[in-house]
């Protein structure tokens, strides 16, 4: 495979900068051929090859590309539930089962509650039991990494680029800077193994009620790496005892045949 270069040019006719990639620098705008762009402005952003990028300490944690060979999309759409103690109450991840035509639960499960956390003399300390977390609860957390199908226990490498998370719209107004998310791939690896690939208020951006983003590329999460390589960890912060149900969609690709 050639080392791709990724392009930023300005397209004067659009106002704006856009990228292309390639081997060579580019002459055109990708958008449109008839633009004019200003071939002073071309400038190499980003690097591909067949091998993946290693951080400090060689732990392969990304890959220019979206889609790597033998790989299918996988779009993954959650129920996510704050404040509850229970897999069964926090989450709900359903697919179809086209013999039975029935739905049915992800084997692993892929994406599973880890815990419900109250502020405890300044410290994050895990409740107790649901009546606890109904009074207290101010942070629910859930990990997600990805199983092969086919036997629901072995954890498979996934590539992640793209996520969003659409918060319940009972959301009050005055809260809108109360509920906040962050998502970090690798929590347990520590600095400076660990991705955060979001964070902000639920219902502070202009879309309203929608945190997303967009990734230019893939990350790996290969579980071979090391135990936690491939978690992608869900933290939402929220008022005490407060209960949500808001959606989690995540961008994946696996291996074909694992799903």
């Amino acid at each position: 495979m050639p080392v791709l270069n990724n392009y930023r040019m300005r397209c004067v006719t659009e106002d704006t900068n856009v990228f292309t990639w390639g081997e060579a620098a580019p002459t055109l705008c990708p958008n449109d051929s008839g633009h004019t762009v200003d071939t002073n402005s071309i400038t190499v952003v980003g690097v591909s090859s067949d091998e993946p990028k290693l951080d400090v300490n060689g732990v392969a944690l990304s890959k220019p590309q979206p889609q790597m060979v033998g790989y299918e999309q996988c779009e993954r759409d959650f129920k996510i539930v704050t404040c509850k103690m229970t897999q069964a109450a926090a989450v709900e991840d359903l697919r179809i089962n086209v013999s039975t035509l029935k739905e049915e639960d992800w084997a692993g499960p892929e994406l599973s509650l880890v815990n419900v956390y109250k502020l405890d003399a300044g410290n994050m300390v895990a409740c107790t039991d649901q009546a606890d977390a109904d009074v207290n609860g101010v942070l629910s957390i859930w990990d997600y990494k990805a199983y092969d199908q086919a036997d629901g226990t072995t954890l498979i490498e996934y590539n992640l680029r793209n996520g969003a998370l659409v918060a319940d719209p009972v959301i009050p107004a005055g809260e809108r800077f109360a509920h906040r998310a962050y998502v970090v791939v690798a929590p347990d690896l520590g600095q400076p193994n660990y991705v955060r690939i979001f964070d902000g208020y639920l219902c502070g951006r202009p879309n309203e009620g929608e945190l997303s983003t967009e990734s230019p590329v893939a990350k790996v999460l290969n579980p071979a790496l090391a135990a936690g390589a491939s978690t992608a960890r869900i933290y939402v912060y929220h008022p005490a005892g407060q209960s949500n149900a808001h959606v989690l969609w995540l961008m994946t690709y696996r291996p074909t045949g694992t799903f």
